[in-house]
């Protein structure tokens, strides 16, 4: 069984809000603060996959956002570099998808289909 996904990481800070917490007579101190960078620093996308043995290669996507074409190169390279590193013959695994339209569009499903 190899599961994958890929996600977004922010290149500075969060996405979402953030708190600490403080007595109602402390004073803010300089370390509650984080700096920000304007127009949010931006943010990569990365693939990776994991496997009943460990972790697979992580591949960086570099085009925002990842077509199926890019996808099919991925499970192309970083994917079977990563079965070869385990031992793994592709015949012999169950490939776990999302139903995210680039995992399911007809170049991936012939990529993915047995020889």
């Amino acid at each position: 069984m190899v599961f994958s996904d890929e996600t977004k990481v922010n290149v500075y800070g969060s996405d979402g809000c953030k708190y600490y917490w403080s007595r109602s007579d402390d004073k803010l101190q300089p370390h509650h603060l984080d700096l920000t960078v304007k127009g949010g620093g931006g943010s990569i996308m990365v693939w990776g996959c994991i496997t009943y043995d460990g972790p697979g290669y992580a591949c960086w996507i570099s085009e925002g956002t990842m077509k199926a074409s890019d996808y099919v190169g991925i499970l192309g390279t970083t994917l079977m570099d990563s079965l070869e590193y385990y031992g793994y013959h592709p015949q012999d695994i169950y490939f776990q998808l999302d139903n995210d339209p680039k995992h399911i569009s007809k170049p991936n499903r012939a990529h993915l289909a047995p020889p």
